[in-house]
């Protein structure tokens, strides 16, 4: 379990936090080919962005600010953890959080309508990436929830585009493609490599044809990622999400997402080491057994050939 998050400015009382709507009794699987909102419901979207931050001092200020600038066609709140940060990291959240209310006062006084809400939270000490989403996932009041890193590798403006599909109730699931090439910056081939082979196991693992089993732009229902029980902290996390995600029959919807990477010279912290526990999760995740998931309302499938299987701050208020 992650560590007692504490507050970094007042919050609301966790168990102030508004329910995302019931479910069903019983439990159903998630259908091969089913489309549509079949895990949020037809409600308005609503969407939590989950910022994990450790010693990223150079980049969250900006981070933050510009997700919280970007314009979105629906409501949107930022939930940033600080996973035991031993930089000036702190201080430059800090700073950052007195920035956003100073902007929304000016809009609250120019009669403008609020813009995305703002909560953060800290870990006395570092807990790993994995337990940080974890910590964000568990106050957030979004209908989808997004992790978006700090380090600037990916964009907000393909924010917008990712919840396109799902306010259209095309999908429930959307992931953001770094495609090979296009767009895209990769300092390190074997990086690259790296996560062209580990998304060809799971392919393999799970009869998927996902194109990037890594990339961090994951938008998942609120009420389909509460089922799910992560035993990972780390890194791994990333790829026991898509893992139990796949096992349950769940195709993402793809869209393509520009991506800046870095070096490690310039902060980039996974290794190849995380890349061997990639595929040992892959592994196990493939061969456990899985609770049938909840969904929240009956869809209607056009029968298929099933898969074999082997084994707040708002503003000031």
């Amino acid at each position: 379990m992650p560590p007692e998050p504490v507050l970094l400015e007042a919050l609301d009382a966790l168990d102030a936090v508004p329910e995302l709507g019931a479910v069903p009794d019983a439990p159903v699987d998630a259908p091969r080919a089913c489309t549509g909102r079949v895990f949020s419901g037809g409600g308005p979207v609503r969407l939590s962005v989950l910022m994990p931050v450790f010693d990223e001092e150079r980049t969250i200020a900006e981070s933050v600010r510009a997700v919280l600038t970007q314009p979105y066609p629906c409501e949107v709140e930022l939930v940033v953890v600080d996973d035991g940060s031993t930089d000036r990291t702190p201080v430059e959240l800090a700073a950052a959080v007195r920035e956003h209310a100073a902007r929304e006062e000016v809009a609250r006084v120019e009669g403008r309508p609020p813009g995305a809400h703002l909560r953060v939270l800290t870990h006395a000490r570092n807990a790993g990436k994995g337990a940080a989403l974890s910590t964000a996932a568990a106050v957030a009041r979004g209908t989808h929830l997004l992790p978006f890193d700090a380090d600037l590798e990916y964009s907000v403006d393909d924010i917008p585009r990712l919840l396109e599909p799902v306010i259209r109730g095309r999908c429930d699931v959307v992931y953001g493609t770094r495609l090979f090439g296009a767009n895209t910056v990769y300092h390190s081939y074997h990086y690259a490599l790296g996560n062209k082979f580990t998304t060809f196991a799971a392919n393999v693992l799970f009869n998927a044809a996902l194109t990037d089993l890594h990339t961090c732009l994951k938008l998942v229902p609120t009420t389909l990622f509460r089922q799910f029980t992560p035993r990972s902290r780390g890194f791994a996390l990333d790829t026991e999400l898509t893992a139990w995600l796949l096992g349950h029959g769940v195709r993402p919807f793809e869209v393509p997402v520009s991506y800046y990477g870095r070096s490690h010279s310039m902060g980039k912290k996974i290794t190849w080491r995380d890349g061997v526990a990639c595929l040992r999760t892959l592994g196990r995740v493939r061969f456990a057994r899985r609770p049938p998931l909840v969904l929240e309302r009956p869809v209607s499938v056009v029968p298929v050939v099933p898969t074999p299987r082997v084994a707040d701050v708002p503003g000031t208020s």
